[in-house]
């Protein structure tokens, strides 16, 4: 009895101890107060270009922008030049002074409208970056204005369920390695531009070139086919020559006076497409040509090139920039599909209402699952859901790899065959320039002057005469041949392979 007394008493203290704990806890809880920061506590900023983002990360998006800008600016497939020539004055003096290759790459680089296209679709892209860079910056910031109002903690806590609202700091980093993917490729689309521009006003230029040689050579003969028909009129009136000697050089003239005329005309029409290749159209600026220069300065073995190739040609740099996005796209992929782990705190809701006994207004426990919250959107995939997209990114990323080791072993071959253009036509150059042209014009000196003591047919002496033309006229061919090679070359290499001034 003794003992039941006391075990009742011993309850009695203990219930008295814990109602009053509670009591204290309840007390606590009611009389507990959250202080709701003030407008400027909460430092909320007028929403501008220079209050998204905090100083360390506006400075990181100037850096990655700024590494991108600087890789754009590289001028080493164009001469420097110091001018504005952006005006269309400018440029004509600037063309008129400088009618050099150099001269015509600058105003092309400055002018040309599908490179400057290129160019701003590049700057389009590096600015991708910083928008994909300062996602969290600028969603935090617009998030200001609702976290004093929506806490997930403490008892104003509204009732959304602890989740994730923003993406995670590896999907944003892989987002900008993808922005700077794009940026790189759009990069190597203009240099690619550039390049082939490039190309094409040398090309242009050599043609030009060889045009108006082949046009002074022709009217050098004219001249020389008029002291001819002199001759042959003379010795007809003595009677030592045929009259048919007379009517052969004068049907001789006409027909290089026709060549001239439709030199002429190549003049113009080549001039016109230099001209619209730096837009300048309708310009009466005179392109001005050399009449008679050096080769430039060429590799001695293409063997020697082909390292700069693999490393500067824009095709395989292009094909790279798109297998590091495709890379990161994957990464990306697996890293948003793939689940993470989850303490499944958004999975129990703060719902006040019941869920047992008969007055239950939802189930315990979900009996079934779907695949979409409203309006179709989804809900958080499984594994699997997306393996086709992964999978076909996976496939085309090795596909694009054979491609980029096949675009690499064709750079051997491209080089070794236009290296071999360019060394037929140095070497024919210099066989050319340095015996067949002089020993020609000597054998037509010596047959004009034994066509004037009678002593040589005049067949014979035509036929001097077009021996030194032709082979005048292959030196000329030569010479914009291997000028032609050399940019091809340069072409290939994706850089310059000589000294940057090609003064010609």
């Amino acid at each position: 009895m003794n003992k039941r007394i006391l075990v009742a008493i011993l309850m009695l203290l203990m219930s008295t101890h814990a109602s009053a704990g509670y009591k204290e806890l309840r007390s606590d809880y009611d009389t507990f107060d959250l202080t709701l920061p003030s407008r400027s506590q909460q430092g909320i900023k007028e929403f501008g270009r220079d209050s998204w983002g905090n100083e360390s990360a506006k400075e990181l998006v100037d850096g990655l922008k700024a590494e991108s800008i600087k890789a754009l600016d590289d001028q080493s497939l164009i001469p420097p030049s110091a001018d504005n020539l952006l005006n269309s004055n400018e440029a004509e003096h600037y063309l008129a002074d400088n009618g050099t290759v150099d001269g015509i790459k600058v105003l092309v680089a400055s002018r040309n409208k599908l490179v400057r296209s290129a160019r701003g679709k590049a700057l389009a892209a590096i600015e991708s970056i910083g928008q994909v860079a300062l996602l969290d910056e600028v969603l935090s910031s617009y998030s200001v204005l609702t976290e004093s109002l929506m806490n997930k903690v403490g008892p104003m806590k509204g009732t959304y369920p602890v989740e994730l609202i923003y993406p995670s700091p590896s999907a944003t980093s892989l987002k900008v390695s993808v922005a700077r993917s794009e940026a790189a490729i759009e990069r190597e689309s203009y240099f690619t531009t550039l390049r082939d521009s490039l190309f094409e006003a040398e090309r242009l230029f050599n043609e030009l070139a060889l045009a108006r040689e082949e046009r002074r050579l022709k009217e050098e003969l004219l001249k020389l086919l008029g002291s001819v028909e002199s001759v042959a009129t003379a010795l007809y009136e003595t009677g030592k020559s045929d009259f048919q000697d007379v009517i052969a050089v004068r049907v001789k003239r006409l027909s290089l006076g026709e060549m001239v005329r439709t030199l002429e005309e190549r003049d113009f029409a080549l001039t016109t497409s230099l001209l619209q290749l730096v837009d300048l159209s309708g310009s009466s600026v005179r392109i001005t040509t050399p009449e008679k220069v050096a080769l430039s300065a060429s590799p001695d073995n293409w063997r020697e090139l082909l390292p700069q190739a693999l490393s500067s040609r824009q095709e395989l740099r292009l094909m790279r920039a798109k297998i590091e996005k495709m890379e990161a796209m994957i990464e990306m992929g697996e890293s948003m599909l793939t689940p993470a782990i989850d303490h499944g705190f958004s999975r129990f809701q703060d719902r006040q209402f019941s869920q047992v006994g008969s007055a239950a207004m939802a189930e315990t426990f979900p009996t079934k699952d779907s695949a979409a919250m409203g309006y179709a959107t989804p809900k958080k995939p499984w594994y699997g859901t997306a393996d086709s997209y992964l999978t076909e990114l996976r496939i085309r990323l090795s596909a694009a790899k054979n491609s980029l080791a096949d675009a690499e072993s064709k750079t051997a071959s491209m080089l070794h065959e236009k290296w071999s253009v360019l060394d037929a036509a140095k070497r024919d150059f210099n066989l050319y320039d340095e015996e067949v042209v002089s020993l020609r014009r000597g054998a037509l000196d010596a047959g004009m002057a034994a066509y004037e003591a009678g002593s040589l047919p005049f067949p014979r002496l035509i036929a001097l005469y077009d021996a030194y033309l032709d082979s005048a006229l292959a030196r000329a061919k030569n010479h914009a041949k291997h000028e032609t090679a050399l940019a091809a070359i340069e072409k290939i290499v994706g850089a310059p392979i000589t000294a940057p001034s090609r003064e010609r």
